[in-house]
């Protein structure tokens, strides 16, 4: 198995930009996609993080012999 820990991101946006701009009527959270030798795994959506969301999650994967890792940071809203 291979065992992955998502920490945290410094994003380069601010991921609240538009709930504030909306007052508070759109909220974005962000969440990590993982995605390994075709199977896929996302963390919980980090509530009202801004830049810097942070997950401390670990992911574990059970092939080990595929070279690339995926990772993709994602909004709830999309």
């Amino acid at each position: 198995a291979i065992v992955v820990r998502v920490l945290d991101a410094y994003l380069t946006h601010d991921t609240e930009l538009f709930s504030k701009m909306l007052a508070n009527k759109l909220f974005q959270d962000p969440y990590v996609v993982l995605t390994y030798a075709g199977e896929r795994r996302r963390t919980a959506t980090c509530q009202s993080a801004n830049r810097t969301p942070f997950w401390g999650e670990t992911v574990m994967f059970t092939r080990t012999a595929f070279p690339n890792l995926k990772v993709e940071i994602w909004d709830r809203e999309t």
